[in-house]
């Protein structure tokens, strides 16, 4: 039986595996996407929140980031994807 480290191994590594295929495949359709933020730290989440909510007030911060504890970054599983 697999523990909940290997079922986290496994799930990055097909996270990445997608990832590299959409990038591939945006590519061929001539779109240049690539990974901005991936994984964050809970420290680091709480940080960029603050931040957001120091500029532009808790209730529109929270319509566009996640609080601390909250993040699907803090999995390892999330990442922003960017273009040109």
């Amino acid at each position: 039986m697999k523990n909940l480290e290997q079922d986290i191994e496994e799930l990055i590594k097909e996270a990445k595996i997608a990832f590299d295929n959409m990038c591939k495949e945006a590519k061929e359709n001539g779109i240049l996407i690539y990974g901005g933020s991936g994984y964050r730290s809970y420290n680091y989440q709480l940080n960029l929140y603050n931040n957001y909510v120091a500029q532009d007030g808790k209730t529109l911060a929270d319509t566009y980031s996640a609080r601390a504890g909250h993040s699907e970054h803090q999995t390892g599983l999330a990442m922003d994807i960017l273009n040109n």
